[in-house]
């Protein structure tokens, strides 16, 4: 099984809406009874379901979906995920991806001057199925497969703003926020762009500090502030989530792994991995592959 970027997967195959605003909308349809997909999110996603059930395996949880339910997810995370269609029903969602840009601007609002740190970061929110939510998912469903209005981007932009808003206020609204503070965080974002872009290659800080734009001693003051680790311990820890994910939803061997993921010396992978998690990467394979 193939590890994809979204949205580029569903583009041949499904109704596709580009705003020129930063908002991606995508209305994913399957007649397949089950299909699993692993994929890395490089767009702040929702994900809102329509028809069907749907299994997702993200960032540290497992989460079963059933229609009118969904969840947001933060860029850079991989998730995988198992859809099952119910006869005479098919299986659909809407997705609508949004780039930081957005995500600060329309959370700004709602957030102050606050800022999150490391601890209080989420990469993953639930949402419960809610009139508001079904309200937001048919409003967006109309537009597929019609001349858009000249204001759609517009009306984009204050449909997610609402949604925002809406759930702020709610029973989980501080949770919520949370979520938006993760992605208002300017600095903590440029870091972790930087970070997942190069962690898997062997690279010096030195060169990781000036691809950044800093020197060497406020690229480590400033890692620390934001991910209260140093940076070779974050690569580290990256790397075995990263081979975590590959061992429990791909076939590839586990030399093809570590290498992936960026260890150089694979009996070193095996140690660091057995280390972190307590077991070898051929016994967690073995009880945890899906």
């Amino acid at each position: 099984m193939q590890v994809w970027n979204l949205p580029h997967i569903f583009e041949q195959y499904n109704q596709r809406i580009r705003s020129q605003v930063g908002i991606e909308l995508i209305l994913y349809k399957s007649k397949q009874e089950t299909e699993k997909a692993s994929v890395q999110v490089n767009s702040n996603l929702l994900v809102l379901l329509l028809q069907g059930s749907k299994e997702v395996y993200a960032p540290q949880q497992r989460i079963v979906l059933q229609a009118g339910e969904g969840f947001f997810i933060r860029q850079g995370n991989y998730l995988m995920s198992e859809k099952f269609a119910q006869a005479p029903q098919h299986y659909s969602s809407l997705m609508v991806f949004f780039n930081d840009d957005i995500a600060q601007q329309l959370s700004a609002p709602l957030l102050g001057h606050s800022s999150p740190t490391a601890s209080t970061s989420l990469s993953v929110f639930r949402l419960a199925t809610s009139d508001h939510t079904q309200a937001f998912s048919h409003s967006l469903t109309n537009y597929f497969g019609t001349d858009l209005p000249p204001n759609f981007d517009a009306m984009l932009k204050i449909k997610l703003q609402e949604l925002f808003w809406i759930l702020s206020q709610g029973a989980k609204g501080t949770t919520f926020k949370t979520f938006l503070k993760s992605l208002q965080n300017d600095q903590a974002t440029s870091l972790t762009q930087l970070m997942e872009q190069h962690y898997r290659e062997p690279m010096p800080l030195e060169q990781l500090a000036f691809l950044g734009g800093y020197s060497l001693s406020t690229f480590k003051r400033k890692f620390k502030d934001v991910f209260q680790q140093s940076p070779a311990r974050w690569i580290q820890n990256r790397r075995l989530q990263e081979a975590r994910f590959l061992l429990t939803n791909t076939q590839k061997n586990i030399t093809e792994i570590g290498y992936e993921v960026g260890f150089e010396n694979i009996s070193h992978f095996i140690q660091i991995f057995k280390t972190h998690f307590g077991t070898t990467p051929g016994d967690f394979r073995g009880t945890n592959q899906h």
